[in-house]
């Protein structure tokens, strides 16, 4: 039997279409924030006349050790699709607040409990988003047919750490040329686009087998080829299967 080429691999419309999805996951997701957001964090929060920016750092680090001890257990009970746009409707939430709260701010409104609010609003985001990323790293796992698992999961982690630098490098510049707000505008954005995507292109795998899954994505012309390829092999093992 001939081994498949590395470009022979991106030829079947069902690897593609699962590569596009965990790629716009994952790239999506990621410009929601969260690595801006724990690199400044200290320069984010707003000190009270007890509690530094640096305890309400120390408090954003222990919810987001929580969130992802208890990720596990949360995983388990709710369906993927579900608990994925569950967490970027929480984002949408999240950063709008933030957002809101920043602006309103810098526009010199007095806001009651204003550093309690923003620490709040930024400590549910990260929350979700620990709880997020067990999900799409499920998603990753089953939704990558095994001939493309590898190379899928490689492109997924490389997407994710370029949008991550990316992500943290233009916080900064973009809080000095229009405040800092403006960031959580952009990831209020992404989030929205990031639940749109799910939601349309992202179906539920979650008690469903890898063949199961591939069967939604596969096409006729994609089953046929690979039977034909079966038949030149051995005739019966081509009609059991294509029969299954």
């Amino acid at each position: 039997m001939k081994k498949k080429s590395f470009f022979s691999l991106f030829t079947s419309s069902t690897n593609v279409k699962c590569i596009g999805i965990v790629l716009g996951i994952f790239l999506l997701s990621t410009a929601t924030g969260n690595s801006a957001i724990t690199t400044y964090a200290s320069t984010i929060f707003v000190p009270t006349d007890k509690i530094s920016a640096s305890d309400f750092t120390i408090f954003y680090g222990i919810a987001q050790f929580a969130a992802v001890c208890f990720s596990p257990f949360i995983v388990e009970k709710v369906n993927r699709r579900t608990l994925l746009i569950g967490c970027f409707i929480g984002f949408m939430f999240s950063n709008s607040c933030t957002y809101l709260l920043l602006t309103l701010h810098n526009s010199g409104y007095e806001i009651a409990y204003y550093p309690w609010l923003l620490f709040s609003s930024v400590s549910v985001y990260v929350s979700l988003y620990a709880i997020m990323c067990s999900g799409t790293y499920l998603v990753r796992g089953e939704l990558l047919p095994l001939s493309v698992r590898a190379i899928g999961g490689s492109m997924a982690i490389t997407l994710q750490s370029l949008t991550s630098f990316s992500v943290s490098k233009m916080f900064f510049p973009i809080t000095q040329s229009f405040g800092m707000g403006v960031n959580f505008l952009g990831y209020l954005v992404s989030a929205t686009f990031v639940t749109i995507f799910t939601y349309f292109m992202l179906p539920e795998m979650r008690g469903k087998s890898l063949e199961e899954i591939q069967k939604l994505f596969s096409k006729k012309t994609d089953k046929q080829i690979y039977v034909e390829d079966k038949c030149d092999e051995n005739t019966c093992v081509s009609k059991e299967f294509g029969s299954a």
